[in-house]
């Protein structure tokens, strides 16, 4: 239920905002935005094996946020 809420969520945003003014998207940034949400969901994945996120997995992720945002910027050229 969670996966298909944020799947229809983001449809109607981005079908809401294409109908508005066209959208475009630079495709090197969406790889790295892929591979960075493979990578997190992998980490999330096995932190929820464990059945408990400790503060560990918690600073963990959000330090993978903060490479994530580096690596943004960088690759966009910011």
């Amino acid at each position: 239920n969670l996966i298909g809420s944020n799947i229809t969520n983001a449809s109607l945003i981005l079908g809401v905002t294409a109908i508005i003014t066209p959208i475009s998207g630079d495709f090197i940034l969406f790889l790295t935005s892929a591979a960075f949400m493979v990578v997190a969901s992998l980490v999330f994945t096995a932190f929820v094996e464990s059945k408990r996120i400790t503060q560990i997995g918690g600073v963990s992720l959000i330090m993978l946020y903060v490479v994530f945002l580096i690596v943004q910027f960088t690759v966009k050229g910011l």
